[in-house]
């Protein structure tokens, strides 16, 4: 975790930015609705990385003191939303998020901001630990790929493709 700044008083924390660039969403794409996304998605007590254009970003909860997941997996959060924000983004990009019920999920949200498919991992952290990175990946990328084939198939117009929750702001999650 090296290089984080915690926001004191809360269990959030700020990512720095890298070298090289990820995905091409904007900023204020970002945060645009996503509590009420990451809220239907996951349930309550969620955490997620939310990561920005120039591969800084933040760690954040549902609220300001929602419990962080241990450091390794706030470690392997990092690791694998870098990777699918810099490679895999498909002009979107991926959140990277954690639930109380200790699982790791993925969601990818279109170049707009509207969460299109969600991945969940059922395996316990014990057991997920063990995975690479490129574990991860390869299983968000055969989600991706499902998407898209099903939006081929049934050629859906975009408005068709999602349910677009009532924008809730950024909340905690803004990353400006």
């Amino acid at each position: 975790m090296k290089g984080m700044m915690p926001i004191f008083g809360t269990t959030i924390m700020d990512v720095p930015r890298v070298a090289w660039r990820l995905h091409r969403v904007p900023d204020f794409i970002l945060a645009n609705g996503l509590d009420n996304d990451m809220n239907y998605l996951a349930g309550p007590g969620w955490y997620v990385l939310v990561l920005r254009m120039d591969g800084g970003g933040r760690f954040a909860g549902e609220g300001p003191n929602t419990p962080q997941p241990p450091i390794e997996v706030l470690d392997r959060m990092l690791e694998v939303g870098r990777k699918l924000n810099a490679e895999l983004h498909h002009n979107g990009h991926w959140i990277v998020g954690w639930h109380r019920a200790k699982r790791l999920f993925l969601a990818w949200r279109d170049d707009d901001g509207a969460s299109q498919f969600s991945t969940e991992f059922p395996e316990v952290w014990e057991r997920l630990r063990t995975w690479t990175v490129d574990d991860i990946v390869k299983i968000a990328e055969m989600g991706w790929a499902g998407w898209a084939e099903a939006n081929q198939i049934i050629d859906a117009k975009p408005e068709q493709q999602t349910i677009k929750p009532t924008p809730s702001g950024g909340g905690l999650l803004s990353v400006s």
